[in-house]
């Protein structure tokens, strides 16, 4: 009777993870479904369009966009701000500052190698290394 209940326990034990590995799947699948239902392209109109961080209430600019540069943005908790992917972070840039491209579609995600685009970063800020999967710190 004792193994039977042994054997019982590590069935369940197994059927739990089981269905845990696929109520963490479907969630991660819904939740990027859900994000990119809010993505849209904004594009420049001009050179110099800022790009913030907003986090703290400080509204300090962290880069720009330059005139018919384009980025995948989404809807934001702060009205009057699209939230862009800026680094391993978001930034933010005000709405009445760039355009909605509806002609645009978004790419599909995927892995891309790096380019040798500049950001220009107005102000000191702490820099990552995350080609291993983890980040370091560096000088």
């Amino acid at each position: 009777m004792k193994n039977t209940r042994s054997w019982e326990r590590r069935v369940f034990k197994k059927i739990s993870v089981m269905l845990a590995s696929v109520l963490a799947m479907f969630l991660c699948f819904y939740q990027q479904a859900e994000a990119n239902e809010n993505e849209r392209i904004i594009v420049a109109q001009q050179d110099g369009i800022p790009i913030y961080n907003i986090h703290n209430g400080e509204h300090s600019i962290i880069g720009e966009m330059k005139k018919e540069e384009a980025l995948i943005a989404s809807s934001s908790d702060h009205e009057e701000f699209w939230k862009v992917r800026f680094g391993n972070a978001y930034g933010f840039i005000q709405k009445d500052q760039v355009q909605v491209d509806p002609e645009r579609e978004i790419p599909a995600k995927s892995n891309l190698p790096n380019t040798k685009k500049v950001v220009l970063i107005e102000k000191n800020l702490d820099v990552y290394d995350n080609s291993t999967g983890t980040l370091k710190s560096l000088p």
